[in-house]
């Protein structure tokens, strides 16, 4: 099987900075992981709350709609929340940039199956910091229900995975991966309820990677590394070492 370099889920965009309000920077502030809480949502859900953070990424930059991810300034000990929300945003996705740390004001909201700070004001920078090192993890999971406590947040994943499925890669720029070749249900299993739990159950061992960008049909595919042609190909089987994304569930 051949291997295939590091691959990264989310891309990153450079932008301006926003202007600087630093009154705003040292006001009190709810930190992320008490936004994000450790239920499937937010305990804060609907209520406006002012925090500052640091941004993690830019989220498909070259789409109509960019996004930004917003990690925590201090994380807590608590495995449990994550410590990232979304900020939805296009006109903030278009100006800051991965490292700046920001304060904030908005409306707490579910948004698909992502925590996330709508309808903002009281925007300000306040200077950059490192980016987190990212959290190690491992497939499969014990339950599809882990993935929320990393909500958001930038993961590595501590072993070789192995591509499932190629089948989106051209077009979307997506790969399948677990930790083991997963074979069609019904391949091993009766159909019917067998087949119905065996399915489920290899969620637990899939990632789906994306290459971060909205385009369908690009000229360029980026992975593998060395971006997608006749001589550089993935298929079914090759191994991805070292992988790190943003999880996005």
């Amino acid at each position: 099987m051949k291997s295939v370099s590091t691959l990264s889920l989310l891309s990153l965009a450079l932008a301006m900075a926003l202007p600087n309000a630093y009154a705003a920077c040292d006001s009190d502030f709810t930190p992320v992981h008490q936004i994000q809480g450790n239920a499937a949502q937010s305990p804060l859900a609907g209520k406006t709350v002012q925090t500052k953070g640091v941004v993690l990424a830019v989220l498909y930059a070259d789409s109509k709609k960019p996004q930004v991810l917003l990690g925590s300034v201090v994380a807590d000990q608590d495995p449990t929340t994550a410590e990232s929300i979304l900020l939805s945003d296009t006109d903030l996705a278009k100006r800051v940039k991965a490292g700046d740390v920001l304060a904030l004001t908005g409306t707490v909201r579910e948004l698909g199956t992502m925590t996330a700070l709508t309808n903002l004001t009281a925007l300000a920078t306040c200077g950059q910091q490192a980016l987190p090192a990212p959290t190690p993890v491992k497939l499969p999971v014990a339950d599809l229900a882990d993935w929320e406590s990393l909500e958001g947040m930038l993961l590595q994943f501590t072993q070789p995975l192995i591509v499932n499925d190629s089948y989106g890669l051209g077009r979307y720029g997506e790969l399948l991966l677990a930790d083991q070749r997963l074979p069609v249900p019904t391949e091993v299993v009766k159909p019917g309820q067998a087949a119905a739990r065996l399915a489920a159950d290899q969620l637990r061992h899939e990632i789906t990677i994306d290459d971060g960008s909205m385009l369908q049909n690009p000229a360029t595919v980026r992975f593998p590394t060395g971006n997608l042609s006749a001589s550089n190909t993935v298929r079914i089987g090759d191994t991805v070492q070292q992988l790190q994304g943003f999880l996005m569930p």
